[in-house]
């Protein structure tokens, strides 16, 4: 059967467009390979717009690539109009979920060649400028997003919605990142906590694993782009009038409240 990753994607535009959920892309042009679901992903970036800040990688633990069906991560496109600078105040009504995840992000001072690939933790540090507190806003189309599978998420650019940023910390290299520990509240409730090794091990192996994801394809890792690596902790569903703090420790506390 020929799929159109066009068709597909103008799907998950309108229902983003028009905040409405829906159970899967119409079986014609469902995606069947991650080919085919990067293929979609690339449609419905372009159709969002602007200029792209960097990579979400999600799917960074093992409970979660068995509830999908996947045995590694994947990565959507962080595009700069979505991201936002701590304390961030957000529309409610820019997103139909707002599932809120802590995440360590890092911005690359440089960029690594094909040529070096494949990639390791150890060799895509020297590469990174700075690291980056962070919470993802992660919405979907799909109205089950939990059970729909991998191939749906990738499509709808792996439900990334925006990137709250804390400041640009330089001075890291030499904390444990692997057992660095974060905490994030909302409404003052008792906070959920979690470790850097919570994703894929430790979070530079996130760099690396999309350095050598985008290597197969022939694309690099730019200086200046943005990573996210993955959520630390448990997730929080946050509606209007919620505020969440995330504590990163050394690294500083983020804030990020919902209005109207």
């Amino acid at each position: 059967m020929e799929h159109s990753p066009a068709r597909a994607a103008a799907t998950i535009i309108a229902a983003r467009r028009h905040k409405r959920r829906m159970p899967q892309i119409d079986h014609k042009h469902q995606p069947e390979s991650l080919i085919e679901a990067y293929a979609v992903q690339d449609q419905v970036v372009k159709y969002i717009g602007g200029e792209a800040e960097g990579w979400k990688i999600g799917c960074t633990n093992v409970v979660a690539q068995k509830q999908l069906g996947v045995d590694e991560p994947f990565r959507g496109r962080v595009l700069r109009k979505a991201v936002y600078a701590s304390p961030a105040v957000v529309s409610a009504s820019n997103t139909v979920m707002r599932v809120v995840e802590t995440e360590l992000a890092f911005r690359m001072g440089a960029g690594l060649p094909l040529k070096n690939a494949p990639y390791t933790k150890e060799t895509v540090a020297p590469a990174i400028e700075a690291l980056i507190p962070s919470l993802e806003i992660v919405d979907s189309v799909w109205e089950d997003w939990e059970k729909v599978g991998a191939l749906h998420l990738i499509s709808d650019n792996a439900c990334h919605a925006g990137l709250v940023l804390g400041e640009d910390c330089r001075d890291w290299q030499d904390v444990d990142l692997a057992e660095f520990e974060v905490s994030v509240s909302m409404n003052g409730d008792t906070p959920l906590t979690g470790k850097g090794g919570n994703a894929l091990g430790h979070p530079l192996n996130g760099v690396a694993w999309l350095a050598n994801d985008l290597a197969s394809l022939g694309r690099e890792l730019k200086a200046g782009e943005v990573i996210s690596t993955g959520v630390l902790t448990g997730l929080l569903y946050a509606n209007a009038g919620d505020k969440i703090v995330a504590d990163y420790g050394q690294f500083g506390r983020i804030e990020l409240a919902f209005v109207e």
